[in-house]
């Protein structure tokens, strides 16, 4: 749902509070006055509270700006907060498999992430996370721009990580997946439980818990930041101080 254009969006502010903790507030003012305030937990390294609260906050917002009942609003916060925990656990809870796809990536040193929709900006995020703390050059690259020159980087050395939850999308994001495997490129796909002959378009597939898709991101999210921890340790790098890592609080 768009901001409306008379929307005032204070922004993030970093507010030390509970003891010597570092915490992220983030605070949205509504037209009509109102101010959402979530604390989105302690800063670490690479910074990985930061998009599942972004997401938390925005959804929250979207649902409060937009044009929808009260009860339907009301119907889909209570989804938000209710269900998404859960959500997340069963998502953890697949780190064994996790672990075992970072075993297809881990020794490479270059790696594309492509998705469609809302799935490129999970990609951008996961492509962030990987570079910071495995130090593999990584890129995230919208699927349907392919063959605007990205196309002719892939090669058998390019493997992809290819993120599919957007219902509509997925079609088109199989045929982007075809693409690039028929240029040798190893493909990873991460998408939602049920979807369509998933398991014979890549090497191998993460399926996400079943959640609303309105809330897929926030899951999706937990399996990337996870999927670059474990490619980071078996890397043996230093996943809680990772190099050349600094802070805008810290550096202007």
């Amino acid at each position: 749902v768009p901001f409306p254009p008379e929307s005032r969006l204070s922004g993030i502010e970093r507010t030390p509070s509970r003891g010597d903790l570092l915490l992220y507030e983030k605070r949205f003012t509504l037209p009509d006055g109102r101010l959402f305030t979530d604390y989105l937990g302690q800063e670490e390294g690479s910074s990985v509270e930061v998009i599942p609260g972004n997401v938390g906050v925005t959804e929250r917002m979207a649902l409060a700006m937009g044009r929808l009942t009260e009860d339907a609003a009301r119907s889909l916060t209570r989804t938000l907060y209710e269900d998404m925990p859960r959500v997340v656990r069963e998502a953890i809870a697949r780190e064994d498999e996790i672990a075992a796809a970072a075993d297809l990536f881990y020794d490479y040193e270059d790696l594309f992430f492509i998705g469609r929709g809302i799935d490129y900006h999970l990609a951008m995020e996961g492509s962030l996370k990987l570079k910071e703390i495995s130090y593999i050059h990584s890129e995230a690259y919208a699927a349907g721009e392919l063959k605007h020159g990205t196309i002719s980087l892939i090669t058998e050395d390019m493997p992809v990580i290819a993120l599919a939850t957007v219902s509509e999308l997925y079609e088109k994001m199989i045929s982007n997946i075809r693409e690039v495997k028929a240029r040798g490129a190893e493909v990873l796909l991460i998408t939602r439980e049920g979807a369509k002959d998933a398991a014979d378009e890549a090497k191998k597939v993460i399926y996400l818990p079943n959640c609303s898709e309105l809330f897929s991101a926030i899951p999706l999210a937990t399996v990337l930041q996870l999927l670059a921890y474990h490619v980071a340790a078996k890397r043996g790098c230093d996943i809680d101080k990772p190099r050349n890592l600094a802070k805008s609080v810290t550096v202007e």
